[in-house]
């Protein structure tokens, strides 16, 4: 398969915007599951730490697609000034730096 820059670049951005959007749907599928996971357990009448095993292992999961989320912003970073340096994506400043003030959540 062949791609002419304009259509690598464009399929690219595409595919890019994209698996970041997935990444998100995933985190709020686990964090929906979560949540009635606990909901569940705690409108029961089950021992407290019924379920604690499954609990645990999905925030491990959650800890997981966090930090494969932060690699992807890391690709979109690199991909961003691959493109500006080629002149065919991005403005500067476009995909803040990773650990940049403006990617840390507000405490």
């Amino acid at each position: 398969m062949s791609l002419d820059r304009s259509a690598a670049t464009a399929r690219i951005a595409r595919q890019l915007k994209h698996a970041e959007k997935q990444a998100d749907q995933a985190l709020l599928a686990l964090s929906e599951l979560l949540s009635t996971m606990l909901q569940a357990r705690a409108s029961t009448d089950v021992v407290p730490h019924t379920g604690q095993a499954a609990i645990m292992r999905l925030i491990e999961a959650q800890r997981s697609f966090v930090g494969g989320s932060n690699d992807l912003f890391r690709v979109h970073d690199v991909m961003s000034s691959i493109g500006r340096e080629m002149g065919v994506l991005d403005e500067p400043n476009s995909t803040p730096e990773f650990g940049s003030d403006s990617t840390k959540i507000a405490a």
